[in-house]
């Protein structure tokens, strides 16, 4: 069981520039029931010497396992982005995220039919390259810096709906 709060911010600059702020997971908790968890301690200060003057070293280890209810808070993540309308159906857009363990911002060009839309993003600190499709409420995105994804330093891949 959990919950989740997020929050979205629409500002229209102008008839075809827009400023978006959005805070995903704003206040999110999820509740484990009977959730496994392991308590433990290790330590190697155990230093020993033989009879021949060997030394000897012997690491202990000693814990609990058991099962709790556990209240796991998740952390936020935050987007920012200002996009320009080129034409009818295509717009510019430059995006910026913070994430739990990094930040950083992408380039994107998109075109829109109907409730669909097709992108293209370029993430300049990775090299990654971002190619996004949504159909109505599905979305389907995947993101490389290598086309080899056995070679990809960063490979993203994000399905919603």
């Amino acid at each position: 069981k959990g919950f989740s709060f997020d929050l979205k911010f629409d500002y229209n600059i102008s008839e075809r520039s827009k400023l978006t702020a959005k805070i995903q997971d704003a206040w999110a908790e999820i509740y484990w029931k009977n959730a496994p968890f392991t308590r433990a301690t290790a330590h190697s200060d155990t230093k020993q010497f033989d009879a021949d003057g060997y030394v000897h070293i012997e690491s202990h280890l000693a814990g609990i396992e058991g099962q709790r209810d556990y209240r796991q808070t998740l952390p936020a993540r935050t987007k920012l982005s200002l996009s320009h309308k080129i034409g009818l159906s295509t717009e510019a857009e430059i995006n910026y995220w913070r994430l739990p363990l990094d930040d950083g911002y992408n380039l994107g060009i998109g075109r829109s039919w109907k409730k669909n839309k097709l992108s293209i993003h370029y993430w300049p600190e990775l090299g990654a390259v971002g190619l996004g499709l949504e159909l109505g409420r599905l979305s389907i995105a995947i993101t490389s810096d290598k086309l080899d994804f056995d070679d990809a330093r960063t490979l993203g891949v994000n399905i919603t709906f």
